[in-house]
């Protein structure tokens, strides 16, 4: 009775206590036309005021002589969630080097906390500052506001915003220390341990501890749930459950007291499973050009290549298509929509491309279980990727490790990174979200980010992953409430990375991709309102400090450009150029991507025209040649005149050659003495190794009068379009052998009119375009010279062979390839086919016949292994017959047949 009775009474102090706290946190809503500011007015240290008004909606100018500014009785602004954030934004065109915030507030009394920042001086943009402030809306009163440095007088700081808001969700927890919770994959069990608080200790004495797990989208609630675990309270506490499902795995744990009138208390924040794989592989891949076609990059010479996943599509209607078996449910993918995927993975991949899937979906796909709804998608352009319930955790877990399985070998083409949609501050339009702070956002992205990272690491344990964000620099000024949906790139990626780290012990690595849309100013204005390439070190510096604090971001960035339409054929020529030179010389940027997907198939289309030799040529043999080119019209003819620093040579990472495809025979003077088929179709049962590429529906091996012949069936889509058959070598091939090359070929077409033929040899830092002018319908020989390229063919990755109509007609054709022939002025015909074939590592069928002979010695092997354990078991039967005979034992058997 006496304890119930102190229980009352404390609940009724509390309350007491509570209540006019309670009354001051009522805040009262903003009206729309109300100025950003908590604070009615603001006294200088020497008397004067300064109030906000309407005339001034933005600016409230404080001379940087006054560096002290002090306010009473501030009214926090009303925000969804608890304010633990205040927002500064500001033009500082004074020396001031930091800004310091303190402030009051009540919590069992008075108490004074503060933050600081350093800001960019004498400068005329405006800055927007987070400060951490997780008591803001207690009761907060008295506030300060001090510059410090160099503030010259005469100088002015033109406040423009301050108020509170919600930029990180945390919540305190101090009753345990030192937690872990990680994924064991060896003996599948999710282990979570850590150390029980001396102050937890004492308070809960004779009570017990215990885990719980709640899924992504869950509030922390345990009074309605089952511990997985429990377990004495000791100072030292070890709990490990079964991983039993991707539920388990992504799902959160906490550490809590379990109370004997069955109370749950939460000790420890809720943690996803650390899970540990290899450190993602390093970039090796700089040049990109992206467009809605994989064959722009490969023309280009690309080696750093995009491609969109459109999640939607890739689901299939239910009972067809690929049938995935998840968890708890299964998945049918859209069989036509991954054949597309397919050939541009294995297409790139195969000419050395690094490829990146960049996960996208539909404004108007409304049936899936991990996108927002929307009644209008017609100002969206893709939406967000979000886990809400048990349901959207599987399916977004199926399609990861779908795709992650499919591409992670060679068969299919193995995939560098993931890229996780566009532009992820703006979810208004291009990742659209519910609207939220900018601390749930952040959280709902970290999520998202820690499911889909983790599934795919168990297929591709090297994969990169990319957060892409917009680089605008100025923002509404609500952003960080979440009611526009904007939100400041800077401090969204400040906010995920807190969110990151505090929902799991181990964060995966990934690396951060600008999306600009801004030209150099040499090429055009920049008004300031993008970093772009011309002030990427004012985000770098960001960048570079939370590397410093969240080891889990890469301290070096991805750069996409994204040209307007309206950009002239010779603006773009000079943007590009300008930036590529930029970039490749930066220390900070990894790879530099030029992205035409946003624009129409016709933009696109001209765009790729005027690009094309540029890209390809940029970083090759003839760099300074379309540097001159790019930026005759700025008086820039080399790359020492752009900045003397630096050299065309410096630039070199490729050699690019062009040769022509003759007919009938080679120049005069070349006279080879051995021969060899590399692609013998008369004795394969298969393409060996052909597949088709752009434009190509149908290939197989054909007889026709003469001999056998690959045919591959072209269908342009569009006029003037290549189509194309390519093939990859496992084991690259060193040509410099037999740098003589002989084709045979032959177009069937209803069309009688001339055809352009391109034979192309991709390899370790080479690449060999030729090309001829043919006609159809009978079978003609085209030759081709790389002896003068000769120490440049040691490392051959892929050989294709693309045609097109000079005419512009796009009716379908048939190109038959009846032989493909390398021949030597060095070695004869047997040393040839000796070398090559050891090269080919068996390709010929060699392997295929490796094959049959194992599975030949494994069928021997399970026959003989069958016939001795069947002859074993018999005899054991017999013997233990005899056995029960001999001891008058039934027969069990005899007894069940008798029952038959």
């Amino acid at each position: 009775m006496k304890k119930r009775f102190s229980r009352v009474a404390a609940t009724v102090l509390i309350c007491l206590f509570l209540l006019p706290l309670s009354l001051m946190l009522k805040l009262p809503a903003r009206a729309a036309g109300d100025l950003p500011f908590f604070v009615s007015e603001l006294s200088l240290a020497g008397g004067a005021t300064f109030t906000p008004s309407t005339d001034a909606r933005y600016h409230l100018a404080l001379p940087a002589e006054k560096a002290v500014f002090t306010a009473d009785d501030i009214e926090p602004v009303a925000a969804e969630g608890a304010s633990d954030t205040i927002l500064i934004s500001l033009i500082n065109r004074s020396g001031a080097t930091k800004v310091r915030v303190e402030y009051q507030y009540v919590e069992h009394g008075p108490k004074s906390e503060f933050a600081q920042a350093a800001i960019l001086p004498e400068s005329e943009e405006q800055q927007t500052i987070l400060l951490s402030a997780p008591h803001i809306s207690l009761g907060a009163s008295h506030f300060t506001l001090t510059f410090s440095g160099n503030t010259e007088s005469g100088k002015e700081i033109v406040l423009c915003a301050l108020y509170n808001t919600s930029a990180y969700r945390e919540k305190e927890y101090d009753g345990v220390n030192n937690v872990s919770c990680r994924l064991d994959r060896e003996t599948e069990t999710i282990a979570v341990s850590g150390e029980v608080s001396f102050a937890a200790m004492v308070r809960y004495t004779g009570e017990t501890l215990a885990l719980f797990s709640i899924l992504p989208s869950e509030e922390v609630y345990l009074s309605d749930k089952t511990p997985l675990a429990k377990m004495d309270l000791t100072a030292q506490f070890s709990f490990s459950v079964p991983a039993i499902n991707a539920e388990s795995v992504f799902s959160r744990y906490i550490v809590a007291i379990r109370t004997k009138a069955g109370e749950s208390i939460p000790l420890s924040a809720p943690l996803y499973p650390a899970v540990s794989f290899e450190t993602p592989a390093a970039f090796s891949a700089f040049k990109g050009l992206h467009t809605a076609a994989s064959d722009a990059a490969l023309s280009a010479g690309a080696d750093f290549e995009i491609v969109d996943v459109y999640l939607d599509k890739l689901h299939g209607a239910q009972g067809s298509g690929i049938l995935y078996v998840g968890e708890d449910a299964y998945y049918y993918f859209n069989e036509a929509y991954v054949s597309k995927l397919d050939f541009a993975v294995k297409n790139l991949c195969g000419a050395g491309t690094a490829v990146y899937l960049r996960f996208l979906i539909s404004p108007d796909a409304d049936d899936l279980s991990y996108t927002p709804y929307v009644d209008d998608a017609s100002q969206i352009a893709y939406k967000s990727i979000s886990v809400r319930d048990r349901w959207s955790l599987y399916a977004l877990y199926a399609v990861t490790d779908f795709l992650t399985h499919r591409y992670a070998e060679t068969e299919n083409g193995r995939i560098s990174g993931i890229i996780l949609g566009r532009r992820l501050d703006s979810a208004a339009k291009y990742n659209y979200a519910e609207p939220s702070s900018l601390a749930d956002y952040a959280q709902d992205l970290a999520t998202t980010f820690l499911l889909v990272a983790n599934t795919a690491r168990q297929n591709i344990p090297d994969v990169r992953f990319v957060l892409p964000f917009s680089d605008r620099v100025s923002y509404p000024e609500d952003f960080t409430a979440g009611k526009t949906r904007e939100y400041d790139t800077t401090f969204l990626l400040r906010s995920f990375l807190r969110a990151l780290s505090s929902c799991t012990t181990a964060p995966p690595e990934f690396s951060v991709m600008l999306e600009s849309e801004s030209p150099p100013s040499l090429v055009a204005v920049n008004d300031g309102s993008t970093y772009g390439v011309d002030r990427l070190d004012v985000f770098m510096e960001t960048v570079r400090a939370l590397s410093s604090t969240y080891g889990c971001l890469q301290n070096k960035i991805l750069f996409a450009f994204l040209p307007s339409a309206d950009l002239s054929p010779d603006a773009l020529l000079a943007a590009y150029t300008l930036q590529y030179l930029t970039l490749w010389f930066s220390e900070d940027v990894t790879a530099f991507i030029c992205d035409l997907s946003p624009l129409s198939e016709e933009q696109q289309e001209a765009m790729k025209g005027a690009l094309n030799y540029t890209v390809r040529k940029i970083d090759s043999n003839g760099g300074d040649t379309v540097v001159a080119r790019a930026l005759g019209a700025y008086g820039i003819s080399s790359v020492s005149e752009w900045n003397a620093a630096h050299t065309g040579a410096e630039l070199l990472r490729r050699r690019d050659y062009e040769f022509s495809l003759t007919e009938n025979a080679y120049s005069s003077g070349v006279a080879p003495i051995g021969t060899y088929r590399l692609f013998d179709f008369e004795t394969a049962t298969g393409t060996l190794g052909w597949y088709a590429a752009e434009n190509c529906h149908e290939l197989s091996v054909l007889s026709g009068a003469d001999e056998r012949f690959l045919s591959a069936g072209m269908a342009p889509d569009s006029a003037n379009a290549y189509s194309a058959v390519a093939c990859n070598f496992p084991q690259r091939l060193d040509f410099s052998v037999a740098p003589y090359l002989r084709v045979k070929l032959k177009f069937e077409s209803t069309v009688k009119v001339p055809f352009e033929v391109q034979l192309l040899m991709l390899g370790e830092g080479v690449s060999i375009f030729s090309d001829a002018l043919v006609s159809g319908g009978e079978s003609f020989e085209l030759f081709l010279d790389l002896s003068s390229v000769r120490s440049d063919l040691s490392e051959i990755s892929c050989m294709r062979i693309l045609s097109r109509t000079l005419s512009g007609e796009s009716s379908p054709y048939v190109l038959e390839i009846e032989s493909v022939t390398v021949e030597s002025d060095t070695r004869t015909s047997e040393e040839l086919a000796a070398l090559m074939t050891l090269q080919k590592n068996d390709e010929d069928g060699e392997e295929e016949e490796k094959r049959s002979r194992r599975e030949l010695v494994t069928a021997i092997l399970v026959t003989v292994l069958v016939v001795f354990a069947s002859g074993a078991a018999a005899t054991l039967v017999a013997v233990q017959q005899k056995s029960k005979k001999g001891r008058g034992e039934k027969d069990p058997f005899e007894t069940k047949r008798r029952k038959q």
